[in-house]
């Protein structure tokens, strides 16, 4: 009777395939992953008169139930203070909505566009309004604008935002909730906001250094239902605008405005790190 063969594997020839082996599976991913990231410029802002110019952070782009794709620049247009734009995926560009001061009364819409689920776009303008410290705005996909709200409205000082550069976002009630960098009490802090579809505003929270102030980019709302966001400066050991010693925090915050700091990142003490 024949006995079985047993063939035994050097343990480093073992290891080497396995190496081998994975070394091929990341040669292969990495190679489908380049393939997944061409690049492709859609269209060079400044190619047609009055064309829309000098897009910014966070200068959001929303895609509408047409497919197009929509946002704005807060310089360019018709009189160069901002323009809402719609572009398709082949790259041909339409400005649907010049900003002014003679249409609006609101220039220089920094944030770009949030989609909301009635199918209009929203927005915010850092200048301009009725005091001049910016607006929150509805657009349709045709290009009619609705001022929704004008920052500056309260009487100085008082715990209101001002001067947004981030578009406010659609919460699961129905609600709008924003930032915005500035306060208008002389702190410079920011505040979180709520806005009703009608127009109602709200100041849930006057950020003041203990969780962050300066808030610039815009909110997400995740499947928590709470809010999160970042701010560019201010962390639970600074207390005042005037101290500029941190970078930033990262928060969690409710539809009620409560809010919880997640991060912060403080600064190096070497000044010598810092690019000045």
């Amino acid at each position: 009777m024949t006995q079985p063969r047993i063939f035994l594997l050097d343990p480093s020839r073992v290891t080497s395939l396995a190496i081998l082996a994975l070394a091929l599976a990341l040669a292969l991913a990495s190679a489908t992953l380049l393939h997944a990231q061409t690049y492709s410029a859609l269209y060079e802002f400044g190619t047609n008169i009055n064309d829309p110019i000098n897009p910014q952070s966070s200068g959001i782009i929303a895609q509408g139930r047409d497919g197009e794709l929509y946002s704005t620049t807060p310089f360019g247009g018709s009189s160069g203070q901002g323009a809402a734009f719609k572009i398709a995926t082949s790259g041909a560009l339409s400005t649907i909505y010049n900003f002014t001061f003679a249409s609006s009364g609101a220039t220089n819409p920094f944030g770009g566009l949030t989609l909301g689920t009635d199918g209009n776009f929203y927005g915010t303008t850092k200048t301009g309004g009725t005091s001049n410290r910016g607006i929150v705005f509805k657009l349709t996909s045709g290009g009619t604008l609705t001022t929704l709200y004008n920052f500056g409205t309260c009487v100085y000082p008082c715990k209101e935002g001002a001067y947004p550069t981030s578009p406010p976002i659609e919460g699961t009630d129905g609600n709008f909730y924003g930032i915005t960098p500035y306060t208008i009490d002389g702190t410079n802090d920011g505040v979180f906001y709520k806005l009703t579809s009608a127009g109602k505003y709200t100041t849930l929270y006057a950020f003041d250094g203990t969780h962050g102030y300066n808030p610039q980019a815009p909110l997400m709302q995740a499947t928590d239902g709470n809010l999160y966001g970042t701010t560019a400066l201010g962390d639970k050991s600074v207390a005042s605008y005037a101290t500029n010693a941190t970078c930033g925090t990262v928060f969690k915050i409710t539809t009620a405005g409560k809010i919880t700091l997640i991060t912060s990142s403080t600064r190096p003490t070497e000044p010598d790190l810092w690019v000045r």
